[in-house]
């Protein structure tokens, strides 16, 4: 039925662009774990693969990893209807300081010294969005999908580096993202919070939305092993599993809060930290990355392209595979593509994660030998790089970027 609903009702399909809540996320993650149990069964392949697309090839993808992307402001929240009542009036003072305008018919954020336009992002904490990352980490898992890979890691790490709110740890209902410029996320509470609160004492914040979120970065974690998306999926949990409904402070700091048992039948959230406390209680036996690669070269001929590499060391194992990727434009890693977008400067890069994925990659040589392979790339791609991947998931920096024929 919500298969259905997915692809013939609402017809959600690659190219374009859609809202995703709770009717997508949880039915692409039931369909795919019950491809899971029912790996052959043609009608639930072909649903997962069909839902899997019509998220990974939306047209309107956020370049940071966010579910949804950008939209001209509209009522978001259980009656927030404006700005003022998302970011408080310190909010609206840290804009107009900036000299920040803001357009109430098109939602539009200016920035008259540069000119620079954007939509802020509204509500990208729901409870709603985190199935999403258990199901396309799954179909990653059940595919080899290096998209799902890629955006798993990409909405972990924007939980983990855009969305967490460290002057309280938790999550308040409004938020918004890139307000009062680009790069910044501060919801209700951490706008209001006077400078000398401790923990988020004084506001009403509940810990029910932070718990839906330690799931998110510690899936991310499992499949590149980055430190700080583990640290965050504790940090979620921690902060949010000592807040109650609406509570104005933290409680019991010195023992387990929730998740331990079911306490109602709405108490789902206790399927969103198992991802955690695995990690926190099975720790790597190898927590280093191989080496990144330095010498990246690329040559193209016609429609084929060249990729050559000394294969990288890894102190803690072994390299266990390669992945390549393409974009028209210089690609960089997540860290400095948020700088990027904080300066207005992103239209000049690819986020790592967003450039195209190229197949064809050989299984790793030893270290120190000299790689080399021929794959596909899109016609547009011109600059190129590469990560790998140890025999437990930790992946590498990115590469030099090599620009094809130079």
């Amino acid at each position: 039925m919500n298969v259905d609903t997915q692809i013939r009702a609402f017809r959600r399909e690659p190219g374009k662009d859609a809202d995703y809540s709770r009717d997508f996320t949880r039915s692409c993650y039931l369909t795919n774990a019950t491809r899971l149990v029912a790996p052959t069964d043609p009608y639930v392949v072909e649903a997962s693969d069909k839902l899997a697309a019509a998220f990974i090839g939306r047209s309107n993808r956020e370049v940071r990893g966010f579910v949804n992307g950008p939209r001209p402001f509209r009522k978001p929240l259980r009656g927030k209807g404006s700005v003022e009542e998302l970011v408080g009036a310190q909010g609206m003072e840290e804009m107009a300081r900036l000299g920040i305008t803001y357009d109430e018919k098109t939602g539009q954020l200016t920035d008259p010294k540069t000119g620079a336009k954007w939509y802020p992002l509204v509500g990208v904490n729901t409870w709603m969005y985190p199935p999403l990352s258990r199901a396309m980490e799954l179909y990653y898992r059940l595919t080899g999908s290096e998209d799902a890979l890629d955006w798993t890691i990409a909405y972990g790490q924007a939980v983990a580096r855009v969305m967490y709110q460290p002057r309280h740890g938790n999550q308040h209902a409004s938020i918004l993202v890139d307000f009062p410029v680009r790069g910044v996320a501060k919801d209700y509470a951490s706008w209001v919070l006077p400078e000398t609160a401790k923990d988020g004492e004084g506001v009403a914040i509940s810990g029910y939305l932070g718990q839906f979120y330690p799931d998110v970065p510690a899936r991310a974690y499992s499949l590149c092993g980055e430190p700080l998306l583990k640290q965050r999926a504790f940090d979620y949990w921690y902060w949010s599993s000592h807040r109650g409904y609406g509570a104005t402070q933290m409680h019991n700091l010195g023992g387990v809060g929730l998740w331990v048992n079911c306490y109602t039948t709405h108490a789902e959230s206790v399927s969103y930290t198992g991802r955690t406390f695995w990690e926190w209680s099975h720790p790597r036996r190898d927590e280093k990355a191989p080496a990144a690669v330095g010498d990246l070269k690329v040559a193209t001929d016609g429609d084929k392209a060249t990729v050559s590499f000394t294969a990288p060391k890894d102190e803690g194992g072994q390299v266990a595979r390669y992945q390549v990727k393409c974009s028209d434009k210089s690609i960089v890693d997540y860290a400095a593509f948020l700088r990027k977008l904080a300066a207005n400067e992103d239209a000049t890069v690819t986020n790592f994660w967003m450039a195209a994925n190229v197949t064809g990659e050989p299984s790793p040589g030893a270290a120190g030998t000299r790689e080399s392979f021929t794959v596909t790339p899109p016609k547009d791609a011109k600059y190129f790089v590469v990560v790998s991947f140890d025999d437990v998931s930790n992946r590498s920096v990115i590469s030099n970027v090599a620009e094809a024929g130079k």
